[in-house]
């Protein structure tokens, strides 16, 4: 009986010990909103070392599985990111907003957790019954995942498989896929409904375009025309709106207005192709235009001061370009509100002038620090002000309004200027409802060939 009690209680331990890190893991992703296997069985191999014995083996490899399973659940949050961008973003670690910090020592501290509990465990693990209670339970997990219909997360399920063969992660490193560039068609860009980039070429004009980050389309039209409404009020320009299906990160939403161009997957460390060369800034500087890209961001973020001239941009301006008066946190980087006097600045010294900016601080995780005025009250409708939505759509009533500022300038009386989406804001918590998935938003505020606004 007392055999039987013993074999009881490390079958217990044995199971106990594979379920505190899937529990672990579990809080994780419930709490970032991702899938995960509700068992990953990859933690039964280092009991099963504990069963033979290798005590620093088995509790090394416990921290490297948690590692694994904390970087597949973190990688599905934050989509854009490739493995290769970890190192840059590591290095602004100290500047970068607090949400990611918080991140980065989970990440730290629960396999450090979970390895410390493996390793103060050792002295229940050492037993003949333990490691046949363990060989049963490799097998049944292991059976049971090739069983499964499909490898994507059912019970149980391997973390580690998922990691080696994600094209985001290890997978993509290892075994690159081929990238397929592909033309798109322009009624899918913002650009191919601007009339003024169309005619470009053959006509003078001064543009504006505005990839604005993270503005989305929300669910309740309403709360689009709050943030659309000082611009609406402008008298002295044409203006229409539209939306867009798009799916993808924010350098594929560049390679959309810039190229009209799509693409399965972008690596950032290869080159991009010869075809490049058909992006809109080659055609108008071959047409006599002076032709910059202006982002707040650093230069080596996503390689942008490596695939920017690739696409014409021989001019650009980045947060290493100027001493600025303050830093952003909603990511690292200068203000757009401050940058707005280079705007102003870059026109009026020719007839044919094209300038390309890509704005910063509504960038994930919509950081209030950044929020200098209060133009947008959620409550009003109906969003709690606690939320990630609600500071995004603060963030982004702010710059629209700063928008509004910078456009009753005189130098930008001609000029005219398409504002877009990039995406959909990127949400932690995937249970907020306040945005249309897959939906960006554009606006055009044109300037008349009579000086008159026509009939809206």
């Amino acid at each position: 009986m007392s055999s039987l009690w013993g074999c009881v209680k490390v079958l217990f331990v044995a199971v106990i010990a594979i379920i505190i890190p899937n529990l672990l893991m579990g809080g994780v992703a419930y709490y970032l909103g991702v899938d995960r296997p509700l068992v990953n069985f990859d933690y039964a191999i280092p009991v099963f070392l504990f069963a033979l014995g290798w005590r620093k083996i088995s509790a090394l490899l416990m921290l490297l599985l948690s590692t694994v399973d904390l970087i597949s659940l973190v990688g599905q949050s934050l989509s854009f990111m490739q493995l290769t961008d970890v190192p840059e973003m590591l290095s602004m670690i100290k500047e970068a907003p607090i949400t990611y910090q918080l991140l980065l020592v989970a990440g730290l501290l629960i396999p450090c957790l979970q390895w410390f509990l493996t390793h103060k465990s050792s002295q229940y693990l050492r037993s003949g019954a333990l490691l046949f209670s363990v060989n049963l339970i490799i097998l049944g997990f292991v059976a049971e995942s090739l069983l499964s219909p499909s490898k994507q997360y059912w019970l149980l399920d391997s973390q580690t498989s998922y990691f080696l063969s994600s094209p985001q992660l290890v997978g993509g490193l290892l075994n690159p896929p081929p990238v397929h560039y592909f033309p798109l068609d322009p009624a899918g860009a913002a650009t191919g409904h601007w009339p003024a980039m169309q005619m470009a070429t053959q006509q003078a004009h001064r543009m504006l375009l505005v990839v604005s980050e993270s503005w989305g389309v929300p669910a309740n039209p309403a709360v689009q025309e709050a943030l659309l409404g000082p611009l609406l009020q402008l008298n002295d320009r044409n203006i229409q709106q539209g939306q867009l299906s798009f799916s993808g990160g924010t350098s594929r939403a560049e390679l959309r207005e810039l190229c009209h161009m799509g693409t399965d997957l972008i690596y950032f460390n290869h080159a991009l192709p010869e075809s490049m060369a058909g992006c809109f800034p080659h055609h108008l500087k071959a047409a006599g235009y002076r032709v910059r890209s202006m982002h707040a961001g650093g230069k080596g973020m996503y390689e942008r001061d490596i695939w920017y001239p690739l696409v014409g941009f021989e001019d650009s301006i980045f947060r290493e370009s100027r001493d600025w008066p303050v830093q952003c946190f909603s990511w690292p980087g200068a203000c757009d509100l401050d940058m707005r006097s280079l705007v102003a600045e870059f026109f009026g010294k020719s007839d044919r002038e094209f300038l390309y900016w890509l704005t910063l601080n509504s960038h994930h995780p919509y950081d209030l620090r950044d929020l200098r005025y209060e133009h947008f009250d959620c409550a009003r409708f109906g969003i709690d002000p606690g939320v990630e939505s609600c500071r995004n759509l603060k963030l982004q009533a702010q710059f629209l309004s700063g928008l509004v500022e910078l456009l009753r300038q005189p130098e930008m009386q001609n000029v005219e200027v398409m504002v877009v989406g990039d995406h959909t804001p990127r949400l932690i918590r995937k249970n907020e409802t306040v945005f249309i998935e897959g939906q960006v938003p554009w606006i055009l505020l044109g300037v008349s060939e009579d000086g008159r606004p026509a009939a809206r």
